[in-house]
């Protein structure tokens, strides 16, 4: 017995549910082929368009914020952003992000500080987006010498 037949025979589901429980299904399908609304895996971060805007960010323990704005021209590859932290300390600089395709294998994105001369690199993870690409959700793995910092970290739009 396949696992969908002992929830079906357990569940003790009528033909007539499992009907509606297939179309639901199917009909599900379809919308995430035709549009981008869902969560996005690693493989699947077709554009990073919707990075634009603030998000809670938890990088390190201390609460903050990330405001990432694109450069005219360059929407869904570079720009600039503003880390803020509640004690008022923060960071501003420069950002490059890329989405996944089969010669990278990670989407990605890019950050260089002002007077920096290093830069920090976070993988992205997985991601929530509606149905015009903004991104809701998104975890990031830091990439360090060592190399993919786990767990992932959440960074959550704010509104």
């Amino acid at each position: 017995m396949s696992v969908a037949e002992k929830i079906i025979h357990e569940g003790k589901l009528e033909a007539q549910q499992v009907s509606q429980l297939y179309k639901a299904h199917e009909t599900r399908s379809r919308e995430l082929t035709q549009g981008p609304a869902g969560w996005h895996g690693v493989d699947d971060i077709e554009t990073l368009i919707g990075l634009e805007g603030r998000f809670l960010w938890a990088e390190h323990p201390f609460p903050s914020t990330i405001n990432f704005k694109f450069d005219a021209g360059y929407v869904g590859a570079q720009g600039t952003y503003t880390i803020s932290t509640w004690s008022g300390a923060g960071e501003q600089g420069t950002f490059h992000c890329t989405p996944n395709n089969p010669a990278i294998g990670w989407a990605s994105i890019l950050l260089l500080p002002e007077g920096a001369t290093t830069q920090r690199i976070f993988l992205v993870a997985g991601m929530e987006t509606d149905s015009k690409w903004t991104i809701n959700i998104m975890l990031l793995n830091k990439l360090t010498q060592q190399g993919i910092q786990q767990p992932a970290f959440p960074v959550i739009r704010t509104v």
